[in-house]
């Protein structure tokens, strides 16, 4: 009876070295990290132009605070693709311009990141589309040749946004709610495709609902900030 113990303390104690040893020598690999959600994607409404008649509304989404630096006149490119896939198609869309801006979070203020004086460019729409990570979404792209620029400095409950203006029929806007609400969209940020140092890179927001700004007047002063960048160009 003790000779059977002893085998069994013996064959017990060889498993427990052996599991520690393979334990040392090899330790589990670590738990996966999930990926990070989607940045969520704001949406502003600035209600009816009354002069085109078009509904005006802008999208922002988060976007890496620190710009890649440059040394030399650079094409900057930027997009943004609604949509997709068995989701409606928005015949009146145009997005008409896009800026860079520090944003905050709490009093939903922007100030524009000046240098990045942005055109529409059906070239930049066309490789986002067709480099697209959500097939059939409606892109629109956008480029700018820039000079220089001051890396953006943020305080606190600022973040850098990346700010498309759409424009749209108004009797088009629940077929842009349909194509959007809940959903995932497609924006691109980088340089010209052709520069391997610097090429666009895709990524996707989340659409979702956002509380209003607190004053119409804020509303109002935002929209002129982002039309007179439009039209600042670089001396």
């Amino acid at each position: 009876m003790k000779k059977i113990m002893k085998f069994i303390i013996l064959v017990l104690s060889f498993n427990l070295w052996v599991n520690l040893a393979w334990a040392c020598g090899h330790p589990p690999p670590p738990p996966p990290v999930p990926d990070p959600p989607p940045p969520e994607v704001w949406m502003i409404d600035h209600g009816i132009d009354p002069t085109t008649g078009m509904s005006n509304m802008w999208f922002g989404v988060e976007i890496d605070p620190e710009l890649f630096p440059i040394t030399e006149p650079t094409v900057c490119t930027c997009g943004i693709g609604l949509g997709g896939a068995n989701l409606p198609f928005v015949p009146s869309l145009n997005v008409t311009s896009a800026m860079l801006a520090v944003t905050n979070m709490m009093t939903h203020e922007v100030e524009r990141v000046d240098g990045f004086d942005f055109e529409p460019d059906s070239a930049i729409a066309g490789n986002s589309a067709g480099n697209a990570l959500i097939p059939g979404q409606q892109w629109n792209g956008f480029s700018a040749l820039v000079t220089n620029f001051v890396q953006p400095i943020l305080e606190d409950n600022e973040v850098l946004k990346l700010w498309f203006n759409l424009e749209i029929d108004p009797d088009d806007i629940e077929t842009l709610h349909e194509a959007t609400d809940g959903q995932l969209l497609g924006f691109s940020i980088g340089g010209s495709p052709d520069d391997p140092e610097h090429q666009p890179q895709q990524f996707i927001g989340h659409k979702t609902s956002v509380p209003e700004p607190a004053s119409a007047l804020l509303l109002a002063m935002g929209l002129v900030l982002f039309v007179a960048g439009r039209k600042k160009r670089l001396s």
